[in-house]
């Protein structure tokens, strides 16, 4: 499983700081908002949760 890594940014706007939580669907990062300035949270869901939850709506 590939983690994104502190400065890595994301989206052109999202500096990321360091993981606050990792758990059964995604991982949970400390990130700063570069437009902003301000501390955030950013989930970022595993591929094979999301294919699960996407057949079941089908």
């Amino acid at each position: 499983m590939e983690r994104h890594q502190a400065g890595e940014l994301i989206g052109d706007r999202f500096c990321i700081i360091g993981i606050l939580e990792s758990g059964g669907i995604g991982t949970t990062y400390e990130a700063t908002d570069e437009q902003t300035q301000t501390c955030v949270a950013l989930k970022a869901l595993y591929f094979n949760y999301l294919n699960a939850r996407i057949s079941v709506f089908l």
